[in-house]
This record gives structure tokens, sequence and C-alpha cells, in this order.
């Protein structure tokens, strides 16, 4: 298998070829979605989660 360091292309070239394809946007849609249910989720979790220490 040969790689060709032209035709690579960063994140933005990716999603930019993605949101080109016949479902491309609602998957790009809903990947955003699901990374701010994830952030929010994780906001949640740094504020109201309980860590109790041990003691030796």
């Amino acid at each position: 298998m040969a790689f060709d360091p032209g035709k690579a292309k960063g994140v933005d070239g990716t999603l930019r070829e993605s949101a080109r394809a016949p479902a491309g946007p609602w998957l790009l849609v809903a990947v955003a979605v699901g990374l701010a249910i994830f952030g929010v989720y994780s906001f949640c979790e740094a504020c109201w989660r309980k860590v109790e220490t041990v003691r030796a």
C-alpha cells in the first residue's frame, strides 16, 4: 500500500468532502449534536460528581 502525501487532507478537507456526500450535512449535524451533548454531560459530571478520598 502506497501513501501519497500530496493527496493528504486535514480535518478541514475531510469535513468538506463529507459535507458533499448525499447524507453529509445530516451526518455533520448529528456529529455536532453528539459533541454538544457530550460537552454538557462532561460539564455536569465535573460540577456535581462526588469524589471520596481514602485515608490510609
